[in-house]
């Protein structure tokens, strides 16, 4: 599907609202909000590897070569340097309280970052024009074990459309590092291209061995089989070279597989508003009074099954999830122990402190997620169903057939929230599940985020063992003493983050809800102020409401369909 049909489509369904008179409704707004979210789309495209892989040697190659990003940098001062196309040459740094502050390039080099997040390169390049719906981001290497450079990491997990991963071949084999970091990546990726740097500074069947052991080593991790493509920054192709590859990345794909799902969940609830003012002109004046009162009782009920869950889900949070998460970092940290005794023996303080977060990062993030999807999934499923069985009783009170067809439109939604999950898989960052609503959770929330980060009071804890025993006498000191300290250090951050993601669940939760409320609420007030004005051609406006129904429904299958088929052609073009 290309941006100007996904526009299209939107425009069809706000036109399809607006003639059934619903333009000031939430959906409208959100479809209004998606809209403009299209039309300005830029896919990114990371630049990820080790700290001095040829990242952003690369990149100046691309741009011409001359060196315009700074090469060979303190790691200090790395920042993720996004890049795109203006008529003047200037550098923006994005200072993390959001202040903007423009430079010119020579500027730049001297720029003292210690408060930015990031900066953006402007740069009048043909190359950068040619590629306008694409912004390439140059990532700093993430081994530095420099907070910044994680928190750089986690900064662009939900803004990525895509990466391009840089290994060198001086290497010689995928490091330990990159495999850990790939292993995390391919949760929240599912686009990565590989690419092998600093192929002329080894001799070609050199080159060809390590290409080879290293796609062979991305088969055993991604579980298929991976290309990886060799290439140097000071071969006169190189530029040539990345065009190609940039261009090889379709911003339409990327942008169906960002906005897709979010677009048919409009649809869907467009759909229900429309039915359910259908079914409205059918009322009598009484059961309008009926239908305000029941949504009443409806969201008393579901606050105190929201309550109990709550209740529920922290007990579950306590007993089962967090315990499970410490012991996966038990585990992570014990298999490692040999490694980190080896990196301790060196007498490297920071090379051990290093060594324990690549281990906690990954592992914690995969943890988390798993044991929170899990209390979530519960959560969500027990809510729906206490709601769904209280609902049902409430409804055999109502007057009469047609007031339990309007009410259970509201069910209808959940419903639908719950196959468009299973249906469309969100990434697995993401989980999407139905109360009644469709919450939507993200799972490295910038609470956990603080967890994950390089630890740098992990020196204090094992110093004092720092060079004085033998490796077998310091895995023990580490085994017994050093992962206890970390796992009880972690805990009670563990804990808090639980809680917070608890509360985000709960008031997600309570937003949906009385959203979907409020959708029914406007529909029905709109047919009971048009039914005062007049009742003549209520036939005709409910086979125009259901024509109007049928039309989005035939939009939702068209988008859902090219998201399928786009959905299998990622998956083929990266077996």
């Amino acid at each position: 599907m290309k941006k100007k049909e996904l526009e299209q489509y939107i425009r069809e369904a706000q036109a399809i609202l607006d003639a059934q008179e619903l333009s000031g409704t939430v959906v409208m707004s959100d479809l209004s909000e998606l809209e403009e979210a299209v039309r300005s789309f830029r896919a990114k495209i990371v630049m990820a590897g080790q700290f001095s892989a040829g990242k952003t040697a690369l990149i100046n190659a691309f741009l011409g070569g001359e060196e315009i990003l700074p090469e060979n940098i303190n790691p200090q001062t790395a920042l993720a340097t996004e890049l795109t196309y203006g008529p003047t040459a200037r550098v923006v740094f994005v200072h993390k309280d959001g202040r903007q502050e423009e430079v010119t390039l020579s500027d730049a080099r001297s720029f003292q970052v210690k408060d930015c997040s990031k900066c953006i390169y402007v740069l009048p390049k043909e190359v950068l024009k040619e590629i306008s719906d694409l912004t390439l981001v140059d990532m700093p290497g993430f081994d530095s074990g420099i907070e910044s450079h994680n928190r750089a990491l986690f900064q662009y997990i939900g803004e990525a459309a895509a990466y391009i991963f840089v290994i060198d071949v001086k290497n010689g084999t995928l490091t330990a590092s990159s495999s850990s970091f790939l292993a995390e990546l391919r949760h929240y990726a599912s686009t990565i291209r590989f690419v092998l740097t600093k192929c002329d500074e080894r001799p070609p069947q050199e080159v060809i061995d390590v290409k080879k052991e290293i796609e062979r080593t991305l088969a055993e991790i991604l579980g298929q089989t991976t290309t990886v493509t060799a290439v140097s920054s000071r071969d006169p192709g190189c530029q040539q070279f990345m065009e190609t590859l940039l261009k090889s990345f379709s911003a339409d794909e990327l942008l169906v597989e960002k906005t897709g799902g979010r677009f048919i969940d409009l649809l869907q609830q467009g759909r229900q508003m429309l039915l359910t003012k259908a079914a409205g002109l059918s009322f009598k004046p009484y059961d309008f009074a009926v239908a305000a009162q029941q949504r009443r009782e409806n969201q008393e009920l579901f606050s105190r099954q929201l309550a109990h869950k709550k209740r529920e889900l922290h007990q579950r949070m306590k007993e089962e999830y967090v315990p499970q998460i410490i012991a996966d970092v038990r585990d992570a940290l014990q298999s490692n122990s040999m490694q980190l005794a080896c990196t301790a023996c060196s007498g490297d303080q920071m090379a051990f402190s290093k060594a324990v977060n690549d281990i906690l990062r990954p592992v914690l993030v995969s943890s988390v997620q798993r044991n929170w999807n899990l209390g979530l999934e519960e959560f969500a499923s027990s809510l729906q169903c206490g709601m769904q069985q209280e609902t049902d009783e409430a409804l055999s009170n109502l007057s009469g057939e047609k007031m339990a067809v309007a009410i259970d439109a509201v069910k209808k939604i959940s419903q639908g929230g719950m196959k468009f999950a299973k249906l469309h898989k969100y990434k697995k960052m993401y989980t999407v599940f139905s109360t009644g609503l469709a919450v939507a959770t993200n799972i490295v929330a910038p609470w956990l985020e603080l967890i994950i980060i390089f630890l740098p009071d992990i020196l204090s804890l094992a110093q004092k063992f720092f060079g004085e025993s033998p490796e077998e006498a310091m895995k023990r000191r580490i085994e017994k003493q050093i992962i206890p300290q970390i796992c009880t250090k972690l805990r009670p951050e563990i804990e808090r983050a639980a809680g917070d993601m608890e509360e985000e669940l709960v008031q997600e939760a309570e937003r949906d809800y009385q959203a979907a409320m409020e959708r029914e609420a406007e529909a029905l007030q709109q047919v009971e102020k048009e039914k005062e004005d007049s009742r003549q051609l209520i036939e005709q406006q409910k086979q125009s409401l259901r024509d109007a129904a049928t039309k989005l429904q035939a939009l939702q299958d068209k988008v859902a369909a090219a998201c399928t088929v786009e959905e299998r052609m990622v998956d083929n073009e990266t077996k």
